[in-house]
């Protein structure tokens, strides 16, 4: 009786069959990972996509040998849930599927400017995008959208770094009429 617990225990740890079916290595592997929210963005090319969080750009790939008609087509501007280790992402669609993508290329996101004494040099795509001195730009929140449309070039600005699980990564604040716009540092590439 000892040496059945004992194997039914192990078994699941061993890899082998367990009580409901053969035991998936990276199922079981998934559930103790940390899984976060990012945002599907246009595709990079025909066989790479991207997504991005307020701190990371990712560009993935399917397994080599995938079938078109299986391929992973999201759509710009949706969310995504993943979780990615050093060289796979693992993506979850609204049905909970897993989907593993091979990482490609990472692109840090982080501004190190942050603080005062930055200046305003253009306002573009309707208040949506804005460009500083230093020429970082800025992906600005739609619902500060609105804000950033009036906002004059040479105006006083300061960067603020948001607490981690915002949307948003930064606030960007024009001094000179007291407000602030939520907003994303998109990096050189």
């Amino acid at each position: 009786m000892l040496i059945i617990s004992l194997l039914v225990l192990l078994l699941p740890v061993l890899g082998a069959a367990g009580p409901h079916g053969p035991v998936d290595a990276g199922r079981q592997a998934a559930r103790g990972r940390q899984w976060q929210t990012g945002t599907w963005m246009a595709n990079v090319d025909a066989r790479t996509l991207a997504l991005e969080t307020a701190d990371v750009r990712i560009e993935l790939r399917e397994p080599d040998g995938t079938p078109q008609d299986r391929a992973l087509s999201p759509k710009p501007d949706t969310r995504v849930v993943f979780s990615m280790d050093n060289t796979t992402v693992l993506v979850r669609d609204e049905k909970g599927v897993e989907r593993s993508l091979r990482i490609v290329r990472t692109i840090d996101k982080k501004y190190l400017a942050v603080g005062g004494g930055h200046l305003l040099r253009a306002v573009a795509e309707d208040g949506r995008v804005l460009t500083l001195e230093d020429g970082s730009v800025w992906d600005v929140s739609p619902s500060d959208q609105f804000k950033t449309v009036g906002w004059e070039p040479g105006a006083v600005m300061s960067v603020t770094r948001l607490p981690a699980g915002d949307d948003y990564g930064y606030e960007v604040d024009n001094i000179d009429v007291d407000e602030g716009a939520q907003a994303n540092y998109r990096p050189k590439r």
